[in-house]
């Protein structure tokens, strides 16, 4: 899979120990809009997930997109887009660096809409489906001060600036 950036905050000491965890993100286009998460937070995200110990990357985005907005994705319409790479101090462990890889796919989806099936930690953050204009979700995410929107921003910014027609035609879905 291509490397779309390396965001890294260089916020830690070189000889801490590394943490990386991996997920898998839906980039699903709708309208000329995408398919993103809105939190309580303050931002707009993929939806998508950590993938589990027992999962494929396309398993744990399947499970993932179910999960937090009851959408279907469509095995068979996946294509790889690219990864983005975090690497910042850890905010969980002491003398750790968090790396963070996040692969993202473009998809389709069912058109049925299934009720959510949330964490506690995303239900207190009112984790909702909404369909937005990808211009505006980067510049309301661009106010935000939650690290991980650099990583969803990055994504955003090279839809709106590099792929948008071609994944726009190709790729849109009606649910």
């Amino acid at each position: 899979m291509r490397i779309l950036d390396i965001i890294d905050l260089k916020d830690y000491d070189e000889n801490f120990i590394i943490d990386e965890r991996y997920a898998s993100r839906a980039i699903i286009i709708k309208n000329d809009n995408v398919m993103m998460v809105h939190s309580n937070l303050g931002e707009y995200k993929f939806p998508g997930g950590g993938i589990e110990h027992d999962e494929s990357p396309i398993d744990a985005l399947i499970r993932e997109v179910r999960e937090e907005t009851g959408l279907i994705v469509l095995r068979g319409s996946i294509k790889e887009y690219g990864e983005i790479i975090e690497k910042r101090k850890s905010s969980i462990f002491d003398n750790t660096i968090f790396v963070h890889h996040s692969y993202y796919y473009i998809c389709n989806v069912a058109d049925e809409i299934y009720e959510q099936i949330l964490d506690d930690y995303e239900n207190n953050e009112g984790f909702c489906l909404v369909e937005i204009n990808p211009n505006e979700a980067y510049e309301y995410n661009k106010k935000s001060s939650i690290k991980h929107t650099l990583r969803e921003n990055k994504v955003l910014e090279l839809l709106i600036n590099e792929d948008w027609e071609c994944i726009n035609s190709d790729l849109t879905i009606e649910i």
